[in-house]
């Protein structure tokens, strides 16, 4: 099964294009792109029927201590950026269900401690990679070494979190059509980094899977 929990394109137009063209099934789209955007998404002519593809309402949310978490996470899967150390604590320890956005810009907060945490809290809570943030680093100008060493520690933060048992999904959080990534290719940039078919398979099926069901109460 190909999910992709979050893509953040908002073009309507390229939207069922993507939709038309990637086959799919399980895929998550920004809760205010689906409200502009749902005739085009009901027009488009897709690979895989629209009753036969499933369309999770997402909120990215931009959290700081003032505002963790989004008014209107009942109607769509938060997903949540920390702006600091502090607050991708507190985010940790929160009752709420959500994912946990890890970026290039937040890589820095997924430390040991905090996964310590994240295995000590009642409900669990999830870290969602954003594989294209990372990909983009090649395209921005920064030297290769550079992204290399954003690619290790990634690594490095994913292996250590599902050795204690912290749900971490990847998602492709594509922003431009031009830049969207299938759930096969994030397959294939995991295999490189080193996690075998099983760790693969918790982070792109298995986990998706979970954190919904629990969003659903099913």
């Amino acid at each position: 099964m190909n999910i992709d929990l979050y893509i953040s394109i908002d073009s309507c137009r390229d939207l069922a294009i993507y939709l038309e063209k990637l086959d799919i099934e399980l895929i998550g789209i920004e809760q205010s792109v689906l409200e502009k955007c749902l005739n085009d998404i009901l027009s488009s002519s897709n690979t895989i029927p629209i009753h036969e593809r499933v369309i999770v309402p997402r909120i990215y949310h931009e959290s700081s201590q003032n505002r963790l978490l989004p008014h209107n996470r009942r109607r769509a899967l938060p997903l949540c950026k920390p702006d600091s150390l502090s607050t991708a604590r507190l985010l940790a320890k929160l009752k709420s269900l959500m994912s946990i956005a890890v970026t290039p810009s937040t890589l820095r907060y997924v430390d040991e401690s905090q996964i310590n945490v994240l295995t000590q809290v009642r409900i669990r809570k999830y870290l969602e990679v954003l594989l294209s943030e990372f990909l983009l680093l090649v395209d921005t100008g920064n030297v290769k070494a550079h992204v290399e060493k954003y690619m290790y520690f990634l690594g490095d933060a994913i292996e250590y979190a599902l050795k204690r048992d912290v749900g971490v999904i990847v998602s492709s959080g594509s922003r431009r059509l031009v830049d969207a990534i299938h759930p096969r290719q994030i397959d294939a940039v995991l295999k490189y980094l080193g996690f075998t078919k099983r760790e693969r398979n918790l982070m792109l099926v298995v986990y998706p899977m979970e954190i919904l069901k629990q969003w659903l109460g099913v």
